[in-house]
């Protein structure tokens, strides 16, 4: 079986807006420029939009050496890469502590404002490495948990009938905040890719580590920062494409492993990879 990449998307802070792009590329610590950056709370854990839904209308926009922050009304600040020489900062993201760089502070002021909370944005350099859980060989940078998210086209169809047979809207693919999003060359059938083992692709594969166990993150609309009130489309997911301990499941998380001694493994928007099963 053979899919094709519909979309790409990359997150350069955790839980800030997606940006749509054409290609993307792995390097040895993941996915290049995704989740390399992180807002933290006063006590220095992760701070993500199951706390402040409003996370989803502020965009991060790559610049050389840094980043644009940006908000809907206009305002925007520019914040650079902090030095390697700079006081640095433990960090939580999940249960992983992480040694970080905290970025200027008029960054961290402007987050603060539009948050409502104080906010620090930090930034994960060279020399701190996180690791993904059961795979020793593969780092992660701020993402939950590993470096790469894949959606299935058919699953969000199957979803959408579910919601709309039940009353509800349909939703679009970017509650998912998906990295990798594709579609069966002929027929594919919904929450199949919970059974791929791996992705074939030029220059390397992509393993399936795990289906993405969802939470209140998909109720928020991305392009608002509006939640919804009766928890959709979370409880039809739960019931139509749920685990045993009641996690609604959609997507699936990604280990690159490039066939290339420096990592690097590219993807573009148009390419088509072959699928095998587990």
């Amino acid at each position: 079986m053979e899919v094709q990449i519909t979309d790409l998307y990359l997150y350069p802070v955790k839980s800030l807006r997606g940006l749509r792009r054409q290609q993307l590329q792995f390097d040895r610590r993941g996915l290049a420029e995704d989740r390399r950056w992180m807002v933290v709370d006063h006590n220095h854990r992760f701070l993500t939009q199951r706390q402040r839904a409003k996370m989803a209308t502020l965009t991060a926009t790559p610049l050389p050496g840094g980043l644009r922050l940006s908000d809907p009304l206009g305002s925007k600040v520019d914040v650079s890469v902090p030095a390697c020489s700079a006081h640095r900062v433990d960090v939580q993201v999940w249960a992983d502590q992480v040694s970080a760089l905290p970025a200027a502070k008029e960054a961290s002021q402007w987050l603060s404002q539009r948050l409502g909370r104080e906010c620090l944005l930090v930034y994960l350099p060279a020399s701190s490495e996180r690791g993904v859980a059961g795979f020793a060989a593969s780092l992660v940078g701020f993402a939950d948990g590993y470096p790469a998210l894949l959606t299935h086209e058919a699953s969000l169809l199957e979803l959408n009938r579910a919601l709309n047979t039940a009353g509800h809207p349909a939703v679009p693919m970017d509650r998912f905040r998906a990295n990798i999003v594709v579609s069966a060359v002929g027929d594919g059938a919904a929450f199949e890719e919970d059974r791929w083992a791996e992705l074939q692709v030029p220059g390397g594969r992509l393993v399936n580590a795990k289906p993405c166990e969802r939470c209140m993150v998909i109720t928020t609309d991305q392009q608002t920062g509006e939640r919804d009130q009766s928890r959709e489309p979370l409880n039809s997911l739960r019931a139509l494409h749920g685990d045993l301990d009641g996690n609604g499941l959609f997507g699936i998380n990604l280990i690159a492993q490039p066939d290339r001694e420096d990592g690097v493994l590219s993807l573009a928007i148009g390419d088509r990879l072959q699928v095998v099963y587990q």
